[in-house]
């Protein structure tokens, strides 16, 4: 074989972010690009001279806005699966710890999903062997406790205004949930919802000094935040949201935000 005949080989490294309550991020491939409409793990290629691990690094900081330590990013297993016209060679990773809220920085739609429901999303070749590894490293998901489970949800709380994602505060809220807002306003859930599917107009949306006091089947979270403005400055404010065990589960029953 000559060198003209052998494939193209890529390299392309991605990740298994794995919140606290077992579940996996999955990415859709926009339109216009390869294999759009399917759903992936989130990476990239790696570029000459760059590692895998610094590809990742990279790759999390551009297209979601967290920030991760190559000593989180644990070898998993590989892809190597011929395409039509290259041959992609893909480590995994698997990440359980990051900084900042995974926010879809590139307009990408972004699912946490229970490695049960990997069956419910179209993926790429390459990457539907490796479901099965995921699903038995996670399928026998190991109890994980309230405070963890709440953390994932005020993550998911604060990504979700971030990234407008009307369909995962449908998931989480209670029906008798209700807002105040920072000018004063109460709204109910289906208030609450029509203002999140409005496109937001500040940036880089965090919490910060996160504290969570659980009192029974009640949990209460309070948390500063910090967030750009339209005109480049820096904002600031503080957030109290109370949280209900219902149905075996926690959803938010009310939620508190002021602007310092």
């Amino acid at each position: 074989m000559t060198d003209a005949d052998r494939p193209r080989i890529t390299l392309v490294a991605a990740v298994a972010l794995i919140d606290p309550d077992g579940r996996v991020l999955l990415a859709e491939r926009p339109a216009g690009k390869h294999l759009a409409g399917t759903w992936e793990f989130p990476g990239g290629k790696v570029n000459p001279g760059e590692t895998p691990e610094g590809a990742l690094i990279r790759e999390l900081q551009e297209e979601l806005g967290i920030d991760v330590d190559a000593a989180c990013l644990a070898p998993f297993t590989f892809a190597s699966h011929d395409y039509e016209t290259f041959h992609l060679l893909m480590p995994l990773y698997l990440c359980r710890k990051w900084k900042g809220i995974v926010t879809p920085r590139e307009g990408q739609r972004l699912k946490w999903v229970r490695p049960a429901q990997f069956g419910d999303y179209p993926m790429p070749p390459a990457d539907k062997p490796l479901v099965t590894m995921l699903r038995d490293l996670l399928g026998g998901d190991s109890p994980v406790s309230d405070r963890e489970i709440l953390e994932a949800l005020n993550r998911d709380y604060i990504g979700s205004v971030q990234g407008c994602d009307v369909r995962r505060f449908d998931e989480i809220l209670a029906a008798e949930f209700y807002c105040s807002n920072p000018d004063g306003s109460i709204v109910d859930r289906e208030a609450f919802l029509e203002q999140i599917a409005r496109p937001v107009t500040i940036k880089n949306l965090a919490a910060r000094d996160v504290n969570i006091r659980l009192l029974g089947d009640v949990a209460i979270i309070h948390a500063r935040t910090t967030f750009t403005l339209p005109d480049g400055s820096e904002g600031r404010g503080r957030y109290t949201d109370i949280w209900a065990r219902q149905g075996g589960g926690w959803l938010a029953v009310a939620a508190h935000v002021t602007r310092c």
